[in-house]
């Protein structure tokens, strides 16, 4: 289904967005 095709590249993208600004908060406060 073309459906939950492009629902699984939102949902994958939103995670990839979310850890890069988890891992980004970390860098900052590691160091600061």
């Amino acid at each position: 289904n073309l459906l939950d095709v492009l629902w699984e590249a939102i949902s994958t993208r939103q995670v990839l967005s979310l850890y890069q600004g988890l891992s980004t908060k970390n860098l900052q406060s590691f160091v600061a």
